[in-house]
């Protein structure tokens, strides 16, 4: 096999690269740094979008319980899901940076689409206790004090 037909191999253990044969000469283009880059603007943007969430969640239980409103509290969960699925891309992204081993030939990218699968499966639960807490409402009438 020539120098020219094999993928670069970074620190990291992926292969980054691809070759172009073009005649009698070839080049590669490394893809390593903008990969890197764009998951440092992810983990960034997601830390972000995690205070925020996280912060109005708060606000909204408050609200909630105070008000005594169902539709804050759903929004409260549904805000819940959305932070734990921030929380969990952060740790698959940490762990998918980690390199491919013998008996991970794939390294742990698989974790992305975990979390994934983990996030859907946590928002089936929240709609379930939501519409739980509407099918007990709808079933207890409220009575009403007369003046």
């Amino acid at each position: 096999m020539k120098a020219a037909d094999s993928l670069s191999s970074h620190q990291d253990g992926h292969e980054h690269a691809h070759q172009h044969h073009h005649g009698s000469h070839s080049h590669s283009h490394g893809h390593h740094d903008q990969d890197h880059g764009l998951r440092r603007t992810s983990r960034r943007s997601l830390k972000t979008a995690l205070v925020l969430i996280a912060t109005f969640m708060v606000v909204e239980v408050v609200g909630g319980v105070i008000s005594g409103s169902l539709a804050l509290l759903a929004d409260a969960g549904h805000m819940l899901t959305d932070a734990a699925s921030i929380v969990l891309a952060l740790v698959a992204l940490h762990f998918s940076d980690l390199p491919a081993a013998w008996e991970r030939t794939y390294g742990y990218r698989r974790l992305e689409v975990l979390a994934a699968l983990i996030n859907a499966l946590s928002l089936c639960v929240i709609i379930g206790g939501v519409l739980w807490e509407a099918y007990r409402r709808l079933r207890t009438v409220p009575r009403w004090r007369e003046a």
